[in-house]
């Protein structure tokens, strides 16, 4: 059942990715995106991070938008976590008359769940975002931008080989002003991790994310390297 829940999610991530080719005009674009961060495992339940990103686009030759995220997330059983997490945004504006930074922040609320099959390990994440711009009321405004995502992943774990393969699928249902667009974009992500021996993890994925249901929906590619130090306490 666990087996045939990820395939139908992964296969109908692919039929998506098919249905567009050909319909639409669209627009490319590549970006990098580079993340480091810090977690503290404070006790069997509790984990606490915080991360620094930074990502550009255009090509990989401008700043897109630079990130500070805080993230505590609880264990509620065995394999089943919840997270909260909170992100400050500086989103560079570098089209119309007007162009500099832009501030917004977003909160994230997760439910997940990971098990093993063999050598196979399974990981399957809901999310629910909702973002604001700072300084900005409603009044004056500002818009909530809200996405319900569902996520799921699997991984291989090869043996005495360091570069087990990881990939994902990811869906964005977009809610604004109260109104539902539907399924507005998804990703697809391959790649790896790598455990260096002071508690370090190096990751180098590519990601392809694709607009859905618009006339000139954008094709995103990605390439991801992030590294993360985790600290447990004694």
């Amino acid at each position: 059942m666990k087996r045939n829940l990820i395939t139908l999610v992964l296969l109908a991530l692919c039929t998506l990715a098919v249905a567009q080719e050909g319909s639409y005009v669209e627009v490319r674009d590549l970006e990098s995106w580079t993340s480091a961060e810090f977690k503290y495992k404070i006790s069997k339940k509790w984990t606490f991070g915080l991360q620094e990103q930074i990502r550009l686009d255009n090509n990989s030759t401008e700043i897109k938008g630079l990130f500070t995220e805080f993230m505590a997330q609880y264990e509620l059983f065995k394999n089943f976590k919840v997270a909260y997490g909170f992100r400050w945004i500086n989103k560079n504006d570098n089209q119309g008359d007007v162009q500099g930074y832009e501030h917004f922040f977003r909160h994230q609320f997760d439910a997940s769940y990971k098990h093993n099959i063999d050598q196979f390990w399974f990981k399957y994440r809901f999310r629910y975002t909702t973002r604001n711009e700072a300084g900005i009321s409603k009044d004056e405004g500002d818009i909530p931008v809200k996405y319900l995502r569902l996520k799921a992943t699997v991984g291989y774990k090869i043996k005495n080989w360091k570069f087990d393969p990881i990939l994902s699928g990811e869906l964005f249902n977009s809610r604004e002003n109260g109104i539902n667009y539907g399924l507005t974009n998804y990703r697809l992500t391959l790649g790896t991790e790598y455990k260096l021996k002071n508690a370090s993890t190096i990751g180098l994925f590519y990601r392809m994310e694709q607009e859905l249901n618009i006339s000139y929906p954008k094709t995103t590619h990605i390439i991801r390297l992030n590294y993360t130090f985790t600290l447990k306490h004694k």
